[in-house]
């Protein structure tokens, strides 16, 4: 019963009848030190585990959210806030007898017979969120993540200076998603439909993994065509699904990235190829990334 006991899983009764045993029973008092020991090393473990580590930019992101939710006052404060101010006193009042009026018309409803009207003739009004508002924060937030996926090009597949060691594709598909196990063969499958005109045009793949970068993992494909290194990435995000397949463009000095949103992931295509055959490859590999 000692691991049941130490997870508080016992009636009361039998807990009573364990810690009686243990009064008198030395060598059960000894596996229960040994066990509670060695829960708390396994826990230990597990807390302070690489794999466990929480990443920067999601704690950032965290932070950032449960910042703003603490700040914005709760609707009972919001309510005294606003029946504070004399100027509305009159408006409250105005409110209460509108509320009796109400309950009074519907008292009489409930004794007038029901009588079927157009719902059309009465349209229901409606509060819509400034959509320029909207758009403006999804650009911003597509820009910043454009911007790490250029970082990454540049320090994975160029540079070759990631603070982390990358892994391979079947050991970040135990540990992030099944899709990354053959994501490569996919896009090498797609990308061969492109530039096919001459063998110069051609583009090889060099090397498929998942790496790390500011924070952000990324499955990472990495192509070559004309001497040029290209960079099929993917990541998680929150951005709305892109579901028509359309490939935004953004450019970072010599480096242009067209990305698309697809599911619950981002993926971009970074290389110094100019922006129309970037885009190209991009709308080329959506439909193989979507199915």
């Amino acid at each position: 019963m000692i691991d049941s006991y130490l997870s508080d899983e016992l009636l009361v009764e039998t807990n009573h009848d364990v810690l009686r045993h243990l009064e008198n029973c030395s060598d059960c008092r000894t596996h229960l030190a040994s066990s509670r020991e060695l829960r708390d090393r396994l826990r230990s473990a597990v807390k302070t585990s690489a794999d466990f580590n929480i990443e920067s930019a999601f704690a950032k992101k965290l932070s950032g959210e449960l910042q703003r939710t603490a700040l914005q006052p709760g609707i009972w404060e919001s309510f005294t806030d606003i029946v504070k101010q004399p100027r509305l006193g009159a408006l409250m009042a105005a409110a209460a007898f509108l509320l009796v009026a109400v309950f009074g018309g519907i008292m009489l409803i409930r004794r007038t017979p029901i009588v079927a009207v157009n719902p059309s003739a009465f349209p229901i009004p409606t509060v819509e969120a400034s959509n320029s508002v909207i758009a403006d924060a999804v650009r911003v937030a597509w820009n910043e993540l454009s911007e790490q996926a250029i970082g990454d090009h540049e320090n994975c597949a160029v540079k070759f200076n990631l603070a982390e060691d990358p892994i391979t594709l079947s050991d970040a598909a135990k540990k992030y998603g099944p899709f990354d196990k053959n994501i490569d063969k996919t896009v090498v499958a797609a990308v061969k439909t492109v530039f096919k005109d001459a063998p110069s045009d051609q583009i090889h793949l060099l090397e498929a993994h998942s790496c790390l970068y500011n924070g952000r993992r990324f499955t990472h494909i990495v192509l070559k065509r004309q001497g040029k290194v290209i960079s099929v990435l993917v990541t998680d995000t929150d951005l709305p699904d892109g579901s028509d397949g359309s490939v935004t463009s953004h450019a970072d000095g010599s480096l242009n990235a067209a990305g698309f949103t697809v599911g619950r992931h981002a993926v971009f295509v970074v290389s110094e190829m100019n922006a129309a055959d970037n885009s190209t490859l991009a709308r080329a590999i959506y439909p193989a990334i979507r199915g």
